[in-house]
């Protein structure tokens, strides 16, 4: 069975299962391994054989991931953690995205004909002038389990550490 939170990993790589299509035939996948770069690319999809078949060729074992402490965290126990500025930044993303999040957006962006219209519907006047950053926002939304704390800029809290490296999916 493949749902939700489920990881797929090995020692150079880690994906999450983040989204399953409403017919239950086809899996986005986001390489967590990205979630620390600038631009975090779209969740990629698989029908049930073709992400078999990619477990198998990539010898993936498989467990529940989770997802960065701060992701359950309310914004009182952000703030006092001295995280004001990251709730600053999420809430930015979150009003520009926040109608391009409904269940059936989401699903027509990862398994359908993608929403670049309505993205364009909200170019400049959310502050935003590239689709790109509605994009990368809707990606790290998806991909961090899709709540508002989806956005909050942690990979900033490693930096200055030597935290792993993975291959991501273009590099295997």
């Amino acid at each position: 069975m493949i749902y939700v939170g489920q990881e797929y990993y090995n020692n150079e790589a880690s994906y999450r299962v983040c989204a399953v299509s409403p017919c239950g035939n086809y899996f986005a996948l986001a390489d967590m391994n990205t979630c620390r770069l600038p631009n975090m690319p779209k969740p990629k999809t698989f029908q049930v054989k073709a992400l078999h078949d990619f477990v198998m060729k990539n010898r993936l074992s498989e467990r529940d991931y989770e997802l960065p402490v701060e992701m359950s965290l309310s914004d009182k126990m952000l703030l006092s953690k001295g995280k004001g500025k990251w709730i600053s930044k999420r809430d930015k993303k979150w009003q520009s995205i926040r109608q391009l999040i409904s269940p059936e957006l989401i699903s027509n962006y990862l398994f359908g004909n993608g929403i670049a219209k309505e993205i364009s519907v909200h170019l400049s006047s959310d502050g935003w002038t590239t689709k790109g950053a509605f994009y990368n926002a809707l990606n790290r939304y998806i991909a961090m389990g899709m709540t508002k704390n989806a956005l909050l800029p942690v990979g900033l809290k490693n930096t200055g550490t030597k935290a792993p490296k993975y291959k991501t999916v273009a590099e295997i």
